[in-house]
């Protein structure tokens, strides 16, 4: 018996549908091999703020997903 989800073997992982997304946007190429799709892809609203606070960087990039219409 597993103690949680994680520990199934074979366990899907986001990349095995979703590998040709890693040089999608400048946070994807940013943060792929470090973190995981989790860590942004989990939250409510998704942007650099929900971790980082307002940072001008990210408020200017067209590809963020918070300028988004």
């Amino acid at each position: 018996m597993y103690t949680n989800r994680y520990q199934v073997k074979d366990l899907p992982q986001c990349v095995d549908c979703h590998a040709a997304k890693s040089k999608s946007n400048s946070f994807h190429t940013l943060h792929w091999d470090n973190l995981s799709c989790y860590t942004c892809h989990s939250q409510t609203y998704q942007n650099c703020g929900s971790c980082h606070g307002a940072r001008k960087a990210c408020a200017t990039d067209p590809t963020s997903p918070s300028r988004s219409a």
